[in-house]
């Protein structure tokens, strides 16, 4: 977890884990940890264990998310709002939306309650086609 700042609610970032969350922010798509690394060999960077590091502790504080299916990395849509969430992931593109309802992460929290289990880690990922690409294909279908 990151180290608390004076300010309540702030936590402070090593410059690694910056650089890191703001490649992630830029590339627009979900990126794999050896992705970034290679984006930050240009900054001197070029161990697996930093890169490693710093999304550990992007993903603690809540500022990245782990797609388990693509095993890749996205921003927090979410920032410092961080609950479990369900991530949309399209299949052809790898366009991922982050659910901002967390009626069903609840629902699952609550549910596990009840049967008296301790849930560690809730990671929810939705694959499918997204409506970019569905037309794309209904467009090559029609000989268009």
């Amino acid at each position: 977890m990151a180290d608390r700042n004076e300010r309540p609610g702030t936590f402070r970032i090593p410059k690694n884990a910056r650089r890191v969350l703001d490649i992630l922010r830029d590339a627009g798509k979900p990126l794999t940890a050896y992705e970034v690394l290679d984006r930050l060999r240009p900054l001197g960077v070029t161990g697996p264990p930093t890169v490693y590091r710093a999304l550990d502790r992007l993903v603690k504080s809540g500022l990245v998310h782990r797609l388990e299916t693509l095993n890749a990395f996205v921003p927090c849509d979410r920032e410092g709002n961080h609950a479990p969430s369900a991530m949309v992931i399209c299949t052809d593109c790898h366009d991922v939306i982050e659910m901002q309802n967390d009626a069903v992460p609840g629902h699952l929290y609550s549910w596990a309650e009840a049967k008296d289990f301790s849930v560690t880690s809730l990671t929810i990922e939705i694959l499918g086609q997204c409506g970019r690409c569905k037309a794309g294909r209904n467009t090559a279908a029609e000989g268009g």
